[in-house]
């Protein structure tokens, strides 16, 4: 083997013992953390063509049972009430949840009002179906302008058996928040939830016989006579002296036989 065959062999030995040590790993220490990811922004409702707040929960409470509906049920003017909560200030909020409470209120006495006269005008009978209450005392009562817009899952409706209560709301049957099939009726989901189609009455109270005076005021009451002074000591009483003789002369005469010391004295 000559010369610069060796010093190759040499050289592909040492190649070859540095490749199969490798280099040595270098220390590593505790595994970084992951990075926290930023929380997903859930995106704003369209209100009036712009991102707005979530819609507010209705004041009392929508369920399959019908209930009487009432002006804080519609959609329009819940932002405004929250808005006005909690403060006195007479702001843009107090001032529309104000005149959206008015504008529903209003509404609601109008078809009152109107099913108060439909009743003696029908045989003293309110009306016997939905259809009818819709056409003969909403639409009159509202001379054509529609109901107030209310969340998708909610109905309005009538229920021939509490026709004195008039205009009333309910979950749509088999909507999300719905306990009852779709198709149920306003009689059937009061009957299968343990309802009653009877209105409430106002409690009793029984008539009074007689009416009591209204407390009288202290200020303004009489005030009690004084007592009689009683007499120094030593002034007579009765109008006699110390021995019981009446101290008026004509008294007295008439008890010496009628003569008045007077009597034959011109004036």
């Amino acid at each position: 083997m000559n010369a610069s065959t060796y010093r190759s062999a040499v050289a592909l030995a040492f190649a070859a013992s540095l490749g199969c040590g490798g280099a040595p790993a270098l220390p590593t220490g505790p595994a970084a953390p992951p990075a926290a990811q930023a929380p997903v922004e859930k995106p704003k409702p369209i209100v009036a063509g712009v991102p707005g707040e979530e819609m507010p929960e209705d004041e009392t409470p929508v369920t399959d049972i019908p209930r009487k509906f009432n002006s804080h049920d519609p959609i329009q003017g819940r932002r405004s009430r929250r808005q006005a909560e909690g403060t006195n200030a007479f702001g843009l909020g107090t001032t529309a949840a104000a005149g959206f409470y008015a504008k529903h209120e209003m509404m609601i006495v109008a078809i009152d009002h109107a099913n108060q006269l439909y009743n003696p005008q029908h045989d003293f009978e309110f009306p016997k179906t939905q259809e009818s209450f819709m056409k003969d005392v909403v639409a009159l009562a509202l001379n054509g302008q529609p109901l107030p817009k209310i969340p998708e899952d909610e109905e309005y409706c009538y229920v021939p058996e509490q026709g004195e209560i008039g205009l009333q709301i309910r979950l749509v049957p088999g909507s999300p928040r719905s306990k009852v099939a779709a198709g149920t009726t306003p009689q059937q989901a009061i009957a299968q939830l343990g309802g009653s189609l009877e209105p409430e009455e106002p409690a009793y109270v029984p008539p009074t016989t007689q009416i009591s005076p209204p407390p009288a005021d202290p200020a303004t009451a009489p005030a009690a006579a004084a007592p009689a002074a009683e007499p120094a000591p030593g002034e007579p009483e009765g109008g006699r002296d110390d021995a019981g003789n009446p101290l008026d002369l004509r008294e007295r005469a008439a008890g010496f036989g009628g003569v008045s010391p007077t009597d034959g004295l011109s004036e």
